[in-house]
């Protein structure tokens, strides 16, 4: 459904308390299966945009030779062809992202993952830290990513804005405590305050050569991806 809340969530624990296994079953075996099956028909569809912008590109110096033809023998410079809106080259489909960079998940949100991405870290209290290393307002862009409402993102580098219907991110990472307090000593804007903090009790554990029922974790996930996006009724 369109506009709600994106998941955030933290795992606290002491370092080798197993809170990166905690997370393998979904991330080795479920998701990128689900991704498998984002990206089927991206080749084909990347094949197509590029056999238009190659026939666009060759229209148009085909129009530029008339123009200059037209010009040498006094004649009237010829219509331009007719345009074809392609937009950018496609991007794969994809569930994860790894760069967090602004430009680059905006730029996944408005073409590659319409209905948004996972952020995942493994020590996210680095994340937190490299919000505002090359942009100021790179907190606010994550604490807008919780919301799901309509975004822009404008830079002087950026020829157009990033338009972003539906910004959606979902974050999940682990830490440690006295990390999460330091974190937890700035100003309070909200940011944290959005995540869902987990510190379980330790327990003894041994990493499985294969998680349960990831069949069912595969379909599951696959039905859900499949559901359209569907705007919010008000009374």
């Amino acid at each position: 459904m369109v506009g709600a809340p994106a998941p955030m969530l933290g795992s606290v624990g002491h370092s080798g308390n197993g809170k990166s296994p905690g997370a393998d079953a979904l991330m080795r075996w479920v998701l990128p299966e689900i991704e498998r099956r984002m990206a089927a028909d991206f080749p084909d569809k990347l094949r197509a945009w590029q056999v238009l912008d190659e026939m666009a590109k060759a229209a148009s110096e085909q129009w530029k030779h008339e123009i200059r033809q037209a010009a040498k023998e006094k004649k009237p410079a010829p219509a331009p062809p007719p345009t074809q809106e392609l937009g950018p080259e496609p991007e794969e489909p994809r569930l994860r992202q790894y760069d967090i960079t602004i430009e680059k998940v905006a730029a996944l949100l408005a073409t590659a993952a319409p209905k948004g991405l996972l952020i995942t870290r493994d020590e996210i209290s680095g994340w937190f830290e490299s919000m505002t290393a090359y942009n100021q307002a790179g907190r606010s862009f994550w604490i807008e990513a919780y919301g799901g409402r309509q975004y822009r993102v404008e830079r002087q580098k950026l020829a157009q804005p990033i338009v972003i219907p539906h910004h959606v991110v979902a974050v999940y990472g682990s830490t440690q405590p006295d990390k999460l307090a330091r974190l937890m000593k700035d100003a309070d804007d909200g940011l944290l305050a959005r995540f869902l903090w987990v510190w379980p009790n330790p327990v003894e554990f041994h990493v499985g050569q294969k998680a349960p029922r990831i069949a069912w974790a595969i379909d599951a996930f696959d039905k859900l991806r499949e559901l359209d996006l569907v705007r919010r009724r008000h009374p």
